[in-house]
C-alpha cells in the first residue's frame, strides 16, 4: 500500500541505487518505532533528533556479541521509480525481507562487469507468503529482466544520485 492507500498485487519498478544503513527499534513491544537509525551504517541519520551516540561506531548497540548479530538492524533502502507513474519511492527492507533481496541485487552485480547497473534491470516486485510452524509473514519477490533502453533511468539516478 502506498501513502495514498492504493494496493498492488505487483509492482514495475527500476532501482536507481541501493543504500546499507541501520535502524534500532525501541525494545517495548507496544512501542515499536524507530529510535535511532543511519542511512550508511556510519553516522546517525537527521531525521532523529536524539541519536543514541554521535557515530555507529561509538553505539553501545551496533557490535556483534560473538555470535549474536546487533540490537541495531540492518537495513537496505532502494531507490525506485514506480515504470507506469513515474513515481520516486523508498523501499526498505530488513529482517527476513534482506535475503531476497542480496539476492536481486546480486543477479545485477554479476552483470556489472558486462557494465550494467541496478537502474539497467526492471523489477515485478511482489509479496510472497512464508509459512512455518507458529508463524507467517512475507517476504519480497523480483523478477529481473533487462531493459533495452535505460537512458531515461539513467538521467534520474544523475538526478537523485545524492538523495538520503
Amino acid at each position: 500500500m502506498n501513502l495514498t492507500g492504493e494496493q498492488f498485487d505487483e509492482v514495475q519498478v527500476v532501482f536507481l541505487k541501493v543504500i546499507k544503513g541501520r535502524v534500532y527499534f525501541a525494545e517495548d513491544a507496544n512501542e515499536r518505532k524507530p529510535l535511532c537509525g543511519s542511512p550508511d551504517r556510519i553516522k546517525p541519520s537527521h531525521r532523529f533528533p536524539q541519536p543514541i551516540a554521535p557515530t555507529c561506531t561509538e553505539c553501545p548497540y551496533s557490535p556483534w556479541n560473538g555470535m549474536e548479530p546487533p540490537v541495531c538492524n540492518e537495513t537496505y533502502n532502494l531507490l525506485g521509480v514506480m515504470v507506469d507513474l513515474g513515481l520516486p519511492f523508498w523501499w526498505s527492507v530488513k529482517s527476513t525481507a534482506i535475503a531476497p533481496t542480496k539476492r536481486f541485487l546480486s543477479a545485477i552485480a554479476l552483470r556489472a562487469r558486462l557494465g550494467k547497473n541496478l537502474f539497467d534491470a526492471q523489477a515485478t516486485l511482489r509479496s510472497q507468503l512464508v509459512a512455518m510452524p507458529g508463524k507467517k509473514y512475507h517476504v519480497p519477490a523480483y523478477t529481473l529482466t533487462w531493459l533495452k533502453d535505460s537512458s531515461l533511468y539513467r538521467e534520474l539516478y544523475e538526478q537523485y544520485a545524492h538523495e538520503e
